[in-house]
């Protein structure tokens, strides 16, 4: 879902399992340039010595990582919005959180 290359890419690893009923957020520490039609998220993560891009689906989940909605409720909108089966959905998107969360670019609250 998206990228992070460069020679100083250090991925975390992180042992936590990303729950339905879960909320995360943006770590603080990050740099972050948003397009203007929302459509495309630049991050710089902490231990990433390059950009993170999220571009379409990717950044629009990005965007309802708010601290306020839990795994189950973003992916319930999404199945929803796109008509997909939920299963499915819950499965992609615990997977891409894991991955934000790998490179230190989410947190659980």
């Amino acid at each position: 879902m998206f990228t992070c290359r460069g020679s100083n890419f250090k991925k975390r690893m992180s042992h936590m399992i990303v729950e339905m009923n879960d909320v995360f957020r943006a770590n603080d520490a990050l740099g972050i340039v948003e397009s203007e039609c929302g459509k495309r998220v630049v991050i710089l993560p902490p231990d990433c010595g390059q950009p993170v891009i999220l571009e379409d689906i990717a950044a629009a989940i990005w965007y309802s990582i708010d601290a306020v909605n839990t795994v189950e409720e973003i992916a319930r909108s999404f199945a929803s919005e796109y008509g997909i089966d939920i299963a499915i959905v819950r499965w992609q998107i615990q997977e891409f959180i894991q991955q934000l969360l790998e490179f230190n670019i989410t947190v659980k609250i």
